[in-house]
């Protein structure tokens, strides 16, 4: 992932300072949440509190999730044992101490997202149906409607009923507040173009010269051999092109430039490269969907491409095919082209990047109470049931 630059952050510290402002007005008419009961209150900000058995519930699914990631990353012998969470990872610390520190910042953010929901809105009956459907299904699925019996299955991981039923409010919550900033995936961020033009700086953009050697496909899709004399026609520009490029390398006369890349990239009888990304060229970042579509279907392209620099090419080759690749300046303001493809998840990808970090500047404010000393998180026995998950409007 690229590195964060000041634009962005700075984004996140002025909305978080903002929030924080609003909320100390906002404050003495807050009165949809509840004070906090120091009594019962492991973690809390601002009236947004979570008590025990909401945090076991919590934990127990948080362990699992965590689990499922650290065996996609590739790593060997996880499983939910003291052996296991004893161990060392990379960095030298055990991987319990790093679980342990991952879940406290999660319910940093959960607290954190909820205080912002109530900043923007209350919790209106149709939110409270929603969650009542997604817990009674649950409920089905795991204990066949017998809260009795989902008390039971619930008991070892230290949570019962009400316990779930209230955790899952306040997932229904954090799940809400993001778009509430940011608008529906991420739309809002249209208005702040300081911090889409810092975004957009860290992709890369790139023309892409297409040569398919041997064949070629038709409107219709199906592939036609190509001719002896069109091979060779291809190859002779192949090779002239690969000379220019070296030329350039080398300092030479008669090298590659932008203006002769442009005439192979438009010649119809050599260029396969199709008219879609003619003119905008191929925009290129880490974290972007499209970018992950393009890196599958073209993984020696995209290899290329990020070793470039502005105004270097460069050649891919593979199997049949060959491509040549030319990176060049982004263009100021292309996100907002909504023909473009690559940037069809720009805004969603934008705010996926600040919301995380909008997070933890609001939970730095968090309190952890001295019942939260008591908990050991690790102890709690992971869980792969008691799934919720709520309808999409």
């Amino acid at each position: 992932m690229p590195k964060r630059t000041g634009r962005a952050t700075r984004a996140v510290i002025i909305f978080a300072a903002a929030f924080v402002a609003l909320a100390v007005a906002f404050g003495a008419c807050i009165g949809i949440i509840n004070a906090v009961d120091s009594a019962s209150a492991v973690v809390h900000l601002d009236g947004v509190k979570l008590r025990r058995g909401e945090v076991n519930y919590l934990a127990s699914r948080y362990k699992a999730t965590y689990v499922a990631a650290l065996r996609q990353e590739g790593v060997s012998g996880v499983f939910d044992t003291e052996a296991f969470w004893s161990s060392a990872a990379e960095d030298g610390k055990s991987y319990g101490e790093k679980f342990t520190e991952s879940f406290r910042e999660y319910l940093s953010g959960i607290i954190a997202a909820n205080r912002i929901f109530y900043q923007y809105s209350n919790y209106t009956a149709k939110d409270r149906a929603a969650v009542d459907k997604a817990v009674s299904e649950c409920l089905t699925y795991t204990a066949g409607g017998s809260v009795e019996k989902f008390n039971s299955l619930s008991a070892k991981y230290g949570f019962n009923y009400g316990d779930f039923s209230s955790a899952a409010a306040y997932l229904y919550r954090a799940e809400r507040a993001k778009e509430m900033i940011y608008g529906k995936d991420g739309s809002s961020l249209s208005s702040f173009p300081e911090e889409c033009e810092e975004y957009l700086s860290e992709y890369i953009r790139v023309k892409v010269i297409f040569v398919r050697r041997f064949d070629r496909l038709t409107d219709s899709g199906d592939t036609v051999d190509l001719t002896e004399a069109e091979r060779a026609a291809k190859a002779e520009k192949i090779e002239r092109i690969r000379e220019y490029i070296e030329n350039g390398r080398l300092g030479l006369d008669n090298a590659m430039s932008p203006d002769a890349f442009e005439l192979f990239l438009r010649d119809e009888s050599f260029s396969d490269s199709g008219e879609s990304f003619l003119d905008t060229g191929y925009y290129l970042h880490p974290s972007a969907e499209q970018t992950a579509y393009f890196k599958e279907a073209f993984p020696e392209v995209y290899e290329v491409a990020a070793s470039l620099e502005v105004g270097e090419f460069g050649e891919a080759e593979w199997e049949s095919d060959v491509a040549f690749v030319y990176r060049l300046d982004n263009e100021e303001g292309a996100y907002k082209n909504d023909d473009n493809l690559m940037f069809s998840d720009f805004y969603s990808d934008l705010s996926d990047r600040l919301y995380p970090e909008t997070l933890a500047a609001i939970g730095e404010a968090v309190v952890f109470t001295d019942l939260y000393g008591e908990i050991s998180p690790l102890d709690i026995p992971m869980s792969t049931g008691f799934r919720i998950s709520f309808a999409t409007e």
